[in-house]
């Protein structure tokens, strides 16, 4: 069995506890315009030219016994809660594909977190839930008639929010800032109630960056400009959402 991956990122300090290995699946469901991984959204490789012309692609085909074996290289690392994460694009679309890896992992006792959108099939959710220990959620876009033009279904989230809650699991949120899309008032004063609702572990916060700028334009795309918010603006949501006896952080990408 293979998998369709663009990257695996080593010493990984902001996809979950400790010291992680992200492995970044390719392929994802949503069209979010801000999307900071451009070259995960498509399931299939794709080719570009870099700075010099030469011919190369974003993608690669990975069998479960090279990815495993790529894992298990940095499990001197996972001390504490540290391990593997699995994050896009959507890992959880090919989730039928390396169920048998995560079931392995998780009879080593390494430590295993998933990126979702839970913008997926609830099947695919209730494969992992007696394996997966971590779970960082999207929070993205709450009104029904918006998110359907972006992501999807909003009650397909609210299905799979309510599934994980059922079972337990602990899950961080991790709400990127984009102005008209996520911040307006209307979206905020919807996930102040979701988080009501749903109340996660924690809250990352970051404001939606330009950095994947040179990707999209290796693939002939254009790039979504988002103008980042000032920091005080990040800080008072933070300070509502601590307010509610949550914690959350701000995260900067460099």
């Amino acid at each position: 069995m293979k998998v369709l991956l663009s990257n695996i990122q080593r010493f990984s300090l902001q996809d979950g506890p400790g010291i992680r290995t992200t492995v970044f699946f390719k392929g994802c469901n949503l069209r979010c315009p801000w999307c900071s991984n451009p070259e995960n959204i498509l399931p299939y490789m794709e080719k570009y030219f870099d700075d010099v012309g030469e011919e190369k692609q974003f993608g690669f085909e990975c069998s479960l016994g090279d990815l495993k074996e790529e894992i298990l290289r940095d499990q001197v690392f996972y001390q504490g809660k540290g391990g593997v994460t699995y994050s896009g694009g959507e890992a959880l679309l090919q989730v039928e594909n390396f169920i048998s890896l995560i079931k392995d992992l998780s009879q080593m006792k390494i430590n295993q977190c998933v990126e979702t959108s839970l913008m997926i099939p609830t099947k695919n959710l209730t494969m992992i839930l007696p394996y997966v220990d971590e779970y960082i959620v999207d929070v993205k876009i709450l009104n029904s008639d918006e998110c359907k033009k972006i992501q999807g279904d909003l009650q397909i989230y609210l299905e799979n929010l309510r599934i994980l809650r059922a079972h337990k699991k602990e899950f961080t949120y991790r709400f990127p800032i984009v102005t008209g899309y996520t911040y307006t008032k209307q979206n905020i004063d919807a996930l102040l109630e979701l988080l009501k609702s749903y109340p996660p572990v924690k809250m990352e916060i970051f404001n939606i960056h330009n950095l994947a700028e040179k990707k999209y334009q290796m693939l002939g795309r254009r790039a979504f400009n988002n103008k980042e918010l000032p920091d005080e603006i990040l800080r008072n949501l933070q300070l509502k959402i601590e307010n509610m006896g949550i914690e959350a952080s701000i995260i900067k990408y460099a």
